[in-house]
């Protein structure tokens, strides 16, 4: 099941506490239980430049913020489209001029 961007962290123009911008970052697992989406699948998409965490901890974990959760969300909607993934690359480009 997929979750809407509220039910995963809303907006940070939000009253929903489950991700704002105060909060700590997602990792991987978390953000992967949350949305539906496999650990393997969000480290692919971190290989190919389609999701980057936008942090990671002095560990080496990554960290996903709000705009990382809205970006997977875009991707996932893509790719209920059945738009391959360098289509989706080219569509989420094109967003971010």
């Amino acid at each position: 099941m997929l979750l809407t961007s509220r039910q995963v962290g809303g907006s940070p123009h939000t009253d929903d506490d489950s991700l704002s911008m105060t909060t700590p970052a997602l990792k991987v697992g978390e953000l992967a239980a949350r949305t539906g989406v496999s650990v393997r699948t969000l480290h692919h998409y971190d290989e190919i430049g389609l999701l980057r965490p936008s942090r990671r901890s002095e560990s080496g974990h990554r960290l996903y913020g709000p705009a990382d959760v809205q970006r997977l969300l875009r991707i996932r909607a893509l790719v209920q489209l059945q738009f391959s993934l360098e289509q989706i690359a080219a569509c989420l480009r094109q967003q971010d001029i």
